[in-house]
C-alpha cells in the first residue's frame, strides 16, 4: 500500500496536463500513451476458456484464479437502477452462485471481441446467449481484463439487466452488497 502522502497516477497525470510544455517535451522524447506492442489474443482467449469451463462445471476454485480481486461490478439492481460496487473474493463467489442458480446448467454462447488498449489492458465486449428452458436470453457484457504477474485476469464486469432477469425468473436476487 502506498504511503498516505503518495501521489496517485491520476495526480501525476493532472500535473502533466496542466503544463502543456511538459506534454510536448514528453512526446518529443518518445512518450506513447497506452503502449501496444503485442495483442495477446491467444492468452486472453485461453483465460476465457478456463472461465467458461469453470462456469460450466462449477469450478469455483478455478474461476477465482481468473479474477484480480477486488473486482468491480456494474449492473442493474432489482429496482432497475444502475449500481457499481466492488467485491472481494467471498462476495464475488456468493454473487456468482446466485446468478448460476438463476440459470442452472444452461448452455451459454459468447461472441467476444477483444479491444487491446495496451499490452496490459484489454476490453472484452460480449454478446451472450443463454438457453433457459424454451427461451434464449440475450445480454451484452463488457469486461476490463488486466495482465497481472504475467496472467490475464478480469478486473471489472459490466452486465446490464440482472435485476430485471431476477424479477422475470422469480428469483430473489439483488446485486447490492453490504455497505452499498
Amino acid at each position: 500500500m502506498p504511503p498516505p502522502d503518495a501521489k496517485s497516477p491520476a495526480d501525476h497525470a493532472i500535473e502533466i496536463i496542466e503544463n502543456p510544455q511538459t506534454i510536448a517535451d514528453m512526446f518529443r522524447n518518445g512518450l506513447t500513451i497506452g503502449v501496444l506492442r503485442h495483442e495477446d489474443h491467444e492468452g486472453v482467449a485461453a483465460m476465457y476458456k478456463v472461465r467458461d469451463e469453470a462456469h460450466k462445471n462449477g469450478g469455483w476454485e478455478v474461476l477465482r484464479t481468473t479474477v484480480d480481486f477486488p473486482i468491480t461490478i456494474a449492473s442493474d439492481d432489482a429496482e432497475d437502477e444502475a449500481v457499481v460496487y466492488e467485491c472481494d473474493e467471498q462476495a464475488f463467489v456468493e454473487r456468482t452462485h446466485k446468478i448460476m442458480r438463476m440459470v442452472p446448467n444452461s448452455p451459454v454462447q459468447h461472441q467476444r471481441r477483444f479491444v487491446f488498449l495496451s499490452d496490459h489492458l484489454v476490453l472484452n465486449l460480449e454478446e451472450n446467449h443463454v438457453a433457459v428452458g424454451q427461451e434464449t436470453l440475450h445480454f451484452k457484457a463488457a469486461h476490463l481484463v488486466v495482465k497481472k504477474d504475467g496472467a490475464w485476469k478480469v478486473k471489472m464486469v459490466v452486465e446490464g439487466g440482472w435485476g430485471r432477469a431476477a424479477k422475470l425468473t422469480g428469483a430473489t436476487f439483488n446485486i447490492r452488497v453490504k455497505g452499498t
